[in-house]
């Protein structure tokens, strides 16, 4: 779910999710996470997300970041993210996974639809 939203210029917006996971495995981190997010085909924002720790078990991870404008697309349509269809959207991700046993992955995905990482009901 989006946490908030809060503009820090006229072309970028910080913001959190919390996601709910289960994670039946090791431990790991997420870091260098970056990509982009697509509107009906159409570069949306690109941004950044600070690195997260996954712990064994069910939790609740919060996920903050920064993300800028494309070319094209406005502030109020980004503030109007909290009532969106998340069929509009797909997402280009790149990030590096970290187990607590020292394994190392980079794991990038394009195209991937927005309703494939939500929950819904």
């Amino acid at each position: 779910s989006i946490q908030s939203i809060s503009p820090e210029s006229f072309s970028s917006v910080r913001g959190a999710v919390m996601m709910q996971v289960t994670n039946a495995g090791e431990s790991f981190m997420v870091s260098d996470i970056k990509g982009t997010v697509y509107k009906n085909g159409s570069p949306f924002v690109t941004g950044k997300a600070d690195s997260f720790y996954v712990a064994h078990g069910p939790q609740k991870v919060q996920i903050r970041g920064r993300a800028s404008l494309c070319p094209g697309t406005s502030l109020w349509t980004v503030l109007g993210l909290l009532m969106f269809d998340p069929e509009d959207y797909t997402v280009d991700i790149s990030v590096t996974i970290t187990t607590d046993s020292g394994n190392v992955r980079v794991i990038s995905k394009t195209r991937l639809p927005v309703t494939a990482l939500l929950k819904i009901k």
